[in-house]
Order: structure tokens, then C-alpha cells, then sequence
């Protein structure tokens, strides 16, 4: 950023990476936040003065609302301390409610959707998470750096359970995001963009054709319908034959005929042309007769 160059506003996205940088290395170590590659990319704008300012001010306000929600003159536990180092260490605050909104309740479908495909017994890890989803479905383009809060946030939430650094499926929360994902089934939930609700439609089509797959009558029916099918193309292609031999038949049968109407005629023309010599003779022989008496 060049000297004098007015601050961009701080995006959701870029506060989201900024929190799950924390998370994962703690306040203060704002070059490895930066180097990561995961967070990286989202802060690329962002120098180390520019991270440990914002997260000043995201303490600030949390400490803050916790001050008014206990009451004036009541003091708060320390939120800040000094490391060996010097850096400053704070302790990290969970995300407030309205930055779970922007990171994306709408995304929790899509994660159980994703678990539920998996079905890894130890859990699946962020990585698999992650490009299962975008392989199969249209996500925004922050979402592989945002599903890091998001699995944490659902793991407070006891919708999911974390394995050592996998996450699996919480069987004993009552989800209300499986609750949400059966709305927008039913069309209920309008407010949903478009892409929730393909990726509604895609999971409930996996869902049956796994159905299928699992289902030996199915299967057998499957099966037997592709059978049948192959023996009508079959027979479609034999019948086919059938009538191109007939065809070729007849047109021979026909040719057949002319032949033998041709050599008949020439038949009868040749037996006309017998008959007609023979009386001509028997003239010839008279003359010769009538000749031989006048002499």
C-alpha cells in the first residue's frame, strides 16, 4: 500500500481470516498469519501493523460488550498479556453472532452434506471437507478460507464433534441445520440463494442413487430394465434384416420374371416364324410339279 493511499475498509472475509489466523497461531504472530496459505491470500492487502490494529479493535469491542453486559464498575477478566517475546497475547474471542451470519449459516448444509457423503468413522479433515464441496457444488470463492470458522463454530454449537484434527457428525444434536436443509426441500426457505438450493436438489439425487446402489431389488430391476432394452434393439436390428432380405428377395423375383416374359416371347416368335415356312414350301413344291407336266 503506497504512502498516502486511503485504507480499504475491512471486508467479512478478510476479519474471518484474520480470527481463524489467530485461532491457529495466536495474537501476535501476524507474519505467520500473513505467510499462511490459507489466510494468506485473504490478507494479501493487509500489512502485520494493519492486522495487529484490527485485532486491537476487535478486542476493544468485545471487551467492550462484555463490560455492558455485566453491569458498570464490574471488572472483566484480563483479555491481554505479555509473552516472553514481548508480543502482545490476547485471548481469543469467540465470533460474534453476526460474523457467524456472514461467514454462513447457509453453509452448515452444505458441511453435514459433505460429512454425511464421507462417512469417514474418524472423522473428515478440513482439506476433505472442503474440496469435496467445491468439486460437486458452486461456492463463493472465500469459502475454503472460511470453513475453517465454520467447523469451529459448529463444533461450539455441538452440531459437529472434532477427532484429534478431524470433524465428524454430532448424532445426539437435534440440527437445525438438518432442520433447514428439510425447508428448503419443501421450498419453504426463500430467502436461500439459488446455488442452496442445487446443492439441495444434487444432495437428495446422490442420496437416491446411493439408495440404488445399496438396494439389490433395485439393482436386479436395474438390471432387468437394461436387459429388456438391449433385447428390443436387438430385435428392432434383426427385424430390420428381415425386411432388407424380403426386399432383395422380391426384386430378384421380379427380375426373375422378366427374364422368363422375354424368352417366351422369343419363344413364340421363333415357333410363328416355323409355321410360316412350311406352307411356303408346299407352294415352292406345287410350282415345280405344275412345271414338270406342262413339259
Amino acid at each position: 500500500m503506497t504512502v498516502g493511499q486511503q485504507k480499504q475498509k475491512w471486508t467479512a472475509e478478510e476479519e474471518a481470516a484474520l480470527r481463524a489466523g489467530v485461532e491457529k497461531y495466536g495474537a501476535g504472530k501476524w507474519r505467520a498469519i500473513q505467510k499462511d496459505e490459507e489466510f494468506g491470500p485473504v490478507l494479501v492487502s493487509r500489512s502485520n501493523v494493519d492486522l495487529k490494529d484490527k485485532w486491537r479493535n476487535i478486542s476493544a469491542t468485545n471487551n467492550g460488550n462484555r463490560n455492558r453486559g455485566k453491569g458498570a464498575g464490574q471488572k472483566t477478566g484480563g483479555r491481554r498479556a505479555k509473552s516472553q517475546d514481548g508480543s502482545d497475547k490476547e485471548e481469543l474471542s469467540p465470533v460474534p453472532d453476526s460474523e457467524k451470519k456472514m461467514l454462513g449459516t447457509k453453509y452448515d448444509n452444505l458441511i453435514l452434506g459433505a460429512l454425511s457423503a464421507l462417512k469417514e468413522p474418524n472423522g473428515s479433515s478440513i482439506t476433505d471437507i472442503a474440496e469435496y464441496i467445491e468439486e460437486r457444488q458452486s461456492v463463493p470463492p472465500s469459502f475454503k478460507k472460511l470453513v475453517v470458522s465454520k467447523l469451529k463454530s459448529m463444533v461450539l454449537e455441538g452440531k459437529l464433534i472434532k477427532v484429534h484434527q478431524n470433524y465428524k457428525i454430532n448424532d445426539e444434536f437435534p440440527s437445525d441445520g438438518r432442520a433447514k436443509f428439510q425447508r428448503l426441500r419443501n421450498n419453504q426457505d426463500d430467502k436461500q440463494p439459488t446455488f442452496s438450493r442445487d446443492i439441495t436438489r444434487k444432495l437428495r439425487t446422490d442420496s437416491i442413487a446411493k439408495r440404488t446402489k445399496l438396494d439389490p431389488d433395485a439393482l436386479e430391476r436395474r438390471k432387468t430394465a437394461e436387459e429388456a432394452a438391449r433385447v428390443a434393439a436387438l430385435a428392432v436390428a434383426a427385424a430390420e434384416q428381415a425386411a432388407l432380405a424380403a426386399e432383395q428377395a422380391a426384386r430378384e423375383s421380379e427380375l426373375a420374371d422378366q427374364d422368363l416374359e422375354m424368352k417366351q416371347a422369343a419363344a413364340d416368335v421363333a415357333l410363328a416364324a416355323t409355321r410360316t415356312k412350311k406352307p411356303m414350301k408346299a407352294v415352292a413344291a406345287m410350282g415345280r410339279e405344275v412345271v414338270a407336266v406342262t413339259v
